[in-house]
């Protein structure tokens, strides 16, 4: 859009009438940078596909002769070319090392994006609880993206054409991402509400709520971005009994699957699990981890609270236009209510985990222990030392 509208603003500009400086067009710049990965890639959320920033350096080199904003040296960074830059583009650029974005809530796209770092060390998490998306979203309120180790580390399964059986089959249920599912059916087309995006330095917290993707299922997701370690608290509350599955999938490839994994039967005939492939189960009664390599990267581990009748299934869903291959675990439990602790850990080519385990810690209030709906104690236990987490309700308002 902003390739056709720059010539009228330009135009506009020598007629007298100046938009550069109304900060809702400057804001046409500002949004696709501070939504993309440190990378400065898409994410590829419902039926869109993953691609680059940098192909619209162009505008770019317009922006910040006139604006002057540092963060759009992130776009302009390499070899600087086209009629954009000889015309407007400013004569020197300074570097882009080190410059950060920030942290935002898109609420009118209906995502919130966390990030920490810069460049190949940032981080970046993306929550999906807002619109649907008409014909073409897809049912995972909720989900989650991670981008870390210079990669997308947890990732949207993308689309397919729209004509290919894989398209319905798998991209678009609700397994084939980072969420729940209900009774093994994909969530119905709805939207949930951001109730808590807190960017600070210590941790950087979002929370998000839906009540409306199951007939009497209410779900809350929270999640904790602290110093090179996730912690995500996802509760799911029901006056019925029901299965819930909890699925994550990361890249590349599992270096070691939860303890004791024996090989398992299809978990559904439909609604995606039926593609799910090298299936495997374990018990989850106590807590479990998994471990996966990310190739010429480092790795990552996934490590979740144990609960009786929990059980774990590890296996390979698939993943972007090239239909490859991503492990995926589902942790499933069968009751009304429930709340699925994890903490994913990651770590660079040639390092080690620094997180060791994850575990509950009683939080007592005038000499009663108070239940998980009014706090939650979390000790990550860590290499380096213990990270002790205390989440209360309306705690940071």
């Amino acid at each position: 859009a902003l390739s056709a509208m720059r010539w009228t603003v330009e135009a506009a500009r020598h007629s007298g009438v100046d938009f550069y400086s109304d900060p809702v067009y400057k804001s046409l710049y500002d949004a696709p940078l501070q939504y993309v990965f440190p990378d400065l890639k898409f994410p590829a959320v419902n039926d869109s596909d993953t691609f680059s920033l940098t192909g619209q350096r162009a505008l770019y080199e317009i922006a910040y002769a006139h604006f002057g904003d540092e963060s759009y040296l992130n776009v302009l960074s390499g070899k600087r070319s086209g009629l954009e830059a000889l015309l407007w583009g400013a004569d020197e650029l300074p570097s882009a090392v080190g410059l950060e974005l920030p942290s935002r809530d898109f609420e009118g796209l209906g995502a919130a994006v966390m990030r920490s770092g810069s460049g190949d060390d940032g981080v970046y998490l993306h929550l999906d609880y807002g619109a649907h998306g008409g014909g073409h979203g897809h049912p995972d309120k909720l989900t989650l993206i991670l981008y870390a180790l210079g990669r997308v580390l947890a990732p949207d399964a993308g689309r397919l054409a729209y004509g290919a059986p894989l398209h319905r089959e798998w991209y678009r249920q609700t397994i084939a991402h980072n969420t729940l599912v209900v009774d093994g059916v994909s969530q119905r087309p709805t939207e949930g509400r951001l109730t808590l995006f807190h960017d600070g330095e210590a941790a950087r917290i979002m929370r998000a709520e839906c009540d409306t993707a199951y007939d009497g299922v209410a779900m809350t997701r929270t999640t904790v971005l602290a110093d090179g370690y996730l912690i995500d608290i996802f509760e799911v509350a029901s006056e019925d009994q029901h299965t819930y599955d909890w699925a994550w999938h990361n890249i590349e490839r599992f270096e070691e699957r939860p303890v004791g994994s024996v090989p398992a039967e299809p978990l559904g005939e439909g609604n995606g699990y039926q593609h799910i492939a090298d299936l495997q189960r374990a018990d989850g009664a106590t807590t479990w981890d998994a471990e996966f390599a990310v190739e010429d990267a480092g790795g990552a581990r996934l490590i979740m609270v144990g609960e009786a009748g929990t059980e774990v299934y590890s296996g390979e869903g698939l993943l972007g236009r090239s239909v490859s291959r991503c492990p995926m675990v589902i942790a499933r439990r069968e009751c009304a209510a429930t709340v699925f602790i994890s903490v994913l850990d990651w770590w660079s080519e040639g390092g080690a985990p620094d997180v060791r385990d994850l575990a509950l810690v009683p939080v007592v209030s005038g000499g009663e222990e108070l239940g998980a709906d009014e706090a939650l104690g979390l000790r990550v236990i860590r290499e380096g030392g213990d990270d002790l987490l205390l989440l209360a309700p309306d705690a940071l308002g």
